[in-house]
């Protein structure tokens, strides 16, 4: 009778177990699918906008501000469209075009690159919360799909800013709405697909439970090293373009210091400890990169405005000690039109990568498509000024190593601004002070270099 006792006992240990590991690869399958579908779709609407942004920086606001419909099929319209055409050649969206908000408010089309039914100048625009956010100067994606007389789509839209600071147009990118979903549902079908494969796995499995629980062990971290190779699989192709590795170590250290090479359960321990922070560092890469802007690898424009409302918060409490250093890079729009925009993106990068180097890569943001910020907690008008120096020598260490023939040579205009408790308000008024000594550096640098018409 004690005999049969123990087999029931084991019995029933392998039925919880087995259990146990079914209900931890639905767990993690759920969790997977619903922290995925939020991630992704920030990445996915990071995306979108990094496309309209990217195509912005292609335009000059004060060109499209003074185009007018005596222009259409003139040699201004075409030259605006052979820009937007070779620019929608290489990338994956439905349409874009450039619309402009009228002195009533609306928003009307300019020119547009459809080659098959493109809207007329003047035609109203279906306004959205994207477009309404694109006019008051905040580039925006829509969350819901817009249906107009083309069909329907997740539109992106981004403000070109003349010269003098106002919006001169904004460019919109229409993105097909199966596209979208597709990319939406298309990684959380891979987790569920990987999870249906670990459930039938684990089903198979509960037919054996009458076996040796070191056989049923053995089976069982089978089973979760099939689960973490599919999984790690799924994060590659997620993120192959993002130069990140979402493997974790297979070494992790083992209880009383067993080996696991008998595949019992310290093992099986230390795999599911393996695959828990895989999914951590997946679900941190995910979030990361709805934060970061992809080209400078610097915080981007949303990373920027959390920053933004955290400091206003601060300062509303009495708690604020900042200073803000707003950077432009000379020269950039000439570097595109004499030597090509990957010569301008070299520039680019290579003006972060200074500006990092001198106040830190968590504290610098690209706000627009050559203008950068720092936002410095704790300096002093004086901590900046020492700062500048460095950059100074920083860039010009930068450029000294590059090849003679590179074009990409860096130069910024800069200004900074620090904040006066019970003097600033908020936020913007600091900014304000940055941004006008910026310009004023900047009008210098174009006084002594430049001929003004070529300011960008």
């Amino acid at each position: 009778m004690k005999k049969t006792k123990r087999v029931t006992l084991s019995v029933r240990s392998i039925l919880l177990i087995t259990l146990a590991l079914l209900l931890l690869n639905g767990a993690i399958g759920a969790f997977l699918a619903f922290r995925s579908r939020t991630t992704m779709r920030n990445v996915i609407d990071n995306h979108m906008l990094g496309v309209a942004k990217t195509a912005a920086t292609i335009l000059n606001g004060d060109e499209l501000a003074a185009l007018t419909e005596d222009d259409i099929g003139g040699p201004r319209e075409k030259a605006l469209l052979n820009k937007l055409k070779s620019f929608s050649d290489n990338l994956d969206f439905k349409y874009i075009f450039v619309v402009r908000k009228t002195e009533d408010g609306h928003f009307i089309f300019i020119t547009d690159a459809d080659p098959v039914d493109p809207a007329p100048f003047g035609e109203y625009v279906t306004e959205s919360p994207a477009l309404l956010s694109a006019g008051n100067g905040i580039p925006a994606v829509d969350a819901k799909a817009i249906e107009d007389r083309w069909g329907k789509y997740y539109s992106t839209y981004c403000p070109v800013f003349c010269s003098d600071g106002s919006i001169g147009g904004i460019v919109g990118v229409d993105f097909d709405t199966n596209w979208y979903k597709n990319q939406m549902t298309r990684n959380v079908i891979y987790l569920l697909l990987a999870d249906a494969a670990a459930l039938i796995a684990g089903g198979g499995m509960a037919l054996l439970l009458t076996a040796r629980l070191r056989k049923r062990l053995e089976e069982l971290n089978g089973e979760v090293d099939a689960l973490s190779e599919n999984l790690g699989t799924l994060m590659e192709e997620i993120s192959s373009d993002a130069r990140y590795s979402v493997i974790a170590p297979a070494t992790a250290p083992l209880p009383d210091g067993k080996s696991g090479k008998d595949g019992g359960i310290e093992k099986l321990s230390r795999d599911v400890a393996t695959l828990r922070l895989n999914l951590k560092r997946f679900i941190d890469f995910v979030h990361a990169q709805a934060y970061i802007d992809g080209m400078t690898g610097v915080g981007n424009k949303a990373a920027y405005l959390e920053l933004v409302k955290e400091i206003n918060d601060k300062i509303a409490a009495g708690t604020a000690a900042f200073s803000i250093a707003v950077f432009d890079v000379n020269g950039l729009k000439s570097m595109n039109d004499d030597y090509g925009h990957e010569t301008g993106d070299r520039m680019l990068v290579g003006a972060a990568e200074c500006i990092q180097q001198v106040f830190g890569g968590e504290n610098v943001f690209r706000i627009g498509g050559d203008e950068f910020i720092a936002v410095l907690p704790d300096f002093t008008a004086k901590d900046v000024e020492e700062a500048f120096a460095k950059l100074d020598a920083e860039t010009d260490r930068a450029n000294r190593k590059k090849d003679p023939a590179d074009r990409a040579v860096v130069s910024f205009s800069k200004g900074a601004s620090t904040f006066t408790p019970g003097v600033d308000g908020e936020f913007r008024v600091v900014f304000k002070r940055a941004d006008e000594a910026m310009y004023r550096d900047k009008d210098a640098y174009y006084r002594e270099h430049y001929d003004p018409r070529r300011r960008t």
